[in-house]
Order: C-alpha cells, then structure tokens, then sequence
C-alpha cells in the first residue's frame, strides 16, 4: 500500500493482457496501468519501499536483461530508474533508512557492483565494485547502514563509497555459513 492505493505487479502470463505494475484504490473505475513490463513476456520481482516510493526489478523470461523501475502510485511518478544493460544483471534491493541499495554484476561477466539511488537516474550511483558475488540473501538495514555478506566477508555501507568498508572476514567450514542470520 503506497498513499492509500494499493500497488500490484500484474504477471498475465498473456500477451493479450497487460502485465506491469498497476494501482487500485479497489473499484474498476480506480484502477490504472502505472507501467507496462518493459520486457514483452517479462516479469517483475524484488519489490522494495524506500520512502514514499516502491522499486521493482523487471526482468525478461531469460533472466538477460534486468531494469530497476520505481513507482510513488502516480502514473507520472513511475518510471524505469536503471537500466540493467548498463550495470549488467541486477540482483536485490533493500531499504536503509529512505536510500534504497541494490547490487547487479557488470556486462561482459564482471564484478558485482553495489549501488545506491534515490529514484532517479542522477541520484543512483555505484559505490564499490566485488570480486566474487554479493550473497542477495545475506544482507540487512541495521542502525542506519546495509550490512552484506561477500562471500566469507562482512561488510558495511551507510550509502558513500567512504562509509562502505569491511568488517570482518570469516573462516568457511561449509557452503551453508550464514553470519547475519
């Protein structure tokens, strides 16, 4: 629910239907396409609020292509923020106190990035590239800052490059070591 209309991610399943993000208030009449899925026979996932906005990552049928996409429930206000074909695959997004992170892996088979934005494309920044991949179940807001999981790695970012650095490295005894949960 965003401003009293409640948003859904519509998967038709159909190219006759319209699959994308849509707001209700609850009648037909109050019912609206915010954005289409930009990928024909696409579909959305990842939701996260982040303020007064909601974030989705869209991505197509193959798992190629992946656009991060942002919505406050007004059709004005909804939009694809980043493109993923210029950051490569984009994996989670998470909320830390207004400023929404994500990570994606840069194109060619690159390293793992960790982004920030505030829903606009001059606000989304990269703040740390990573060697190995960024565990999109191992991460958490605490206290004002994002806490990850690189591999056997802790690490922390209050959204600067600055304020991202690691915490602590782990020794692995098996592939199942989660340290944040």
């Amino acid at each position: 629910v965003l401003d009293k209309s409640l948003i859904v991610v519509v998967d038709a399943g159909n190219p006759a239907h319209a699959s994308g993000i849509w707001r209700s208030d609850g009648t037909p009449a109050g019912t609206d396409l915010l954005l289409a899925e930009p990928y024909p026979g696409g579909f959305f996932m990842n939701a996260a609020r982040s303020g007064n906005q909601l974030f989705f990552i869209a991505h197509d049928r193959s798992l190629t292509q992946t656009s991060l996409c942002r919505t406050d429930g007004s059709t004005a206000g909804t939009w694809m923020v980043l493109d993923g074909s210029k950051v490569g695959n984009l994996g989670f997004i998470t909320d830390v106190n207004g400023m929404l992170f994500g990570t994606g892996y840069l194109p060619n088979g690159g390293n793992t990035i960790l982004y920030v934005t505030d829903g606009t494309l001059v606000g989304t920044h990269i703040i740390n590239e990573f060697s190995s991949v960024i565990d999109p179940d191992q991460h958490l807001s605490w206290n004002g800052a994002l806490y990850f999981q690189e591999w056997n790695k802790l690490w922390v970012s209050s959204g600067t490059i600055s304020s991202t650095h690691l915490l602590g490295q782990f020794q692995m005894f098996s592939n199942n070591f989660n340290p944040l949960i």
